[in-house]
């Protein structure tokens, strides 16, 4: 059995008037130019050049790329260098490393769909935590970023459970809510919930936005007694395009502390007897649609967003009516 988490990445245009979304295609040619510096770095036996950095002298970096009409699909590495291995009993050096030679070495195999900009990984042994796997992807993609599309912005974030939010929207009170949320170029992008936040894709893509941070907070030592018309929809879009934070009383009485990314998307596989690794690797591919179905909200906290989105127009109409306009 392999299971999955799920990342989303971004090429946002850093001036959007001046420069379109790179698509499908665009997605299409990072991943061809990530498999031609793999090649060219295995072939020089310098993958670590290519490679994003962790914590305690560990390397991050594709191994290998298989580019398809639809996906792409290859194995990550995580792994350290080893110059010298001595003995611990008389400290002289007993081995000498040379190209290539590492102590610990880890294996992830990874699934990239072009549609969707999203990027499969397997969870194994080894495996950095969001953040930090966030920066090493970075680190990895944003040189073919600079090079291939030198206009756009690289945004990498998590796929979220919506499930974990159901807590949250039910809580008794809240000390601090802190959202981020980047803004998407997807073509799936749901529209009505930017409207329901008081913002339509339109105003923030105009305007070259690329994240919005958005935080809510009583009065030293006080709660607030619910969520505010555009925290509602923001914490919904942060399941796909974010982040967030919440300290929350629960039904019970007791406070507690909500993480997003505590709550990652997971789909698990099993590999078929005598599959061959290309259709299992097409298997992870399709199991991307089905983790982002994970991120839509249950129908009732879509029904109180739809009726939030209807409260704010009419309250956008009648300030227009009164010859006013909200900030």
């Amino acid at each position: 059995m392999a299971v999955f988490k799920y990342y989303n990445f971004q090429l946002l245009p850093v001036d959007t008037e001046a420069h379109a979304e790179v698509g499908i295609e665009g997605y299409k040619r990072v991943l061809i130019e990530l498999r031609k510096k793999v090649t060219g770095a295995k072939r020089q036996r310098a993958i670590e050049t290519i490679a994003g950095r962790l914590r305690n002298d560990f390397h991050f970096a594709p191994f290998v790329v298989t580019v398809l009409d639809e996906f792409a699909y290859g194995e990550f590495l995580k792994f350290d260098k080893v110059e010298k291995v001595q003995n611990l009993y008389t400290g002289q050096d007993e081995f000498e490393g040379n190209q290539g030679s590492t102590s610990k070495r880890y294996d992830y195999l990874f699934a990239f769909d072009y549609s969707t900009h999203t990027l499969a990984i397997q969870i194994a042994k080894g495996l950095p935590s969001a953040q930090p796997l966030i920066d090493a992807l970075i680190d990895v993609f944003r040189p073919i970023v600079d090079e291939v599309h030198p206009n756009h912005q690289l945004h990498i974030q998590e796929l979220t459970s919506a499930e974990s939010l159901a807590a949250v929207f039910a809580a008794e009170r809240y000390k601090r809510v802190e959202i981020e949320v980047t803004f998407s170029n997807s073509q799936e992008l749901e529209e009505e919930l930017f409207r329901n936040a008081g913002a339509t894709e339109k105003d923030l893509k105009s305007n070259s936005v690329h994240s919005v941070t958005h935080i809510e907070k009583p009065a030293k030592k006080g709660t607030m007694s619910g969520l505010s018309m555009l925290a509602k929809p923001l914490l919904v879009i942060a399941t796909q395009y974010g982040n967030a934070n919440v300290n929350y009383k629960t039904a019970e009485g007791e406070w507690d502390h909500y993480h997003m990314r505590d709550y990652p998307v997971k789909e698990e596989l099993v590999p078929a007897k005598e599959e061959t690794h290309q259709n299992f690797m097409a298997r992870v591919f399709h199991s991307i649609r089905s983790a982002w179905h994970k991120t839509a909200v249950a129908e009732s906290v879509d029904r109180e967003l739809q009726e939030l989105g209807s409260q704010s127009e009419d309250a956008s109409r009648n300030d227009s009516e009164n010859g006013g306009e909200l900030v």
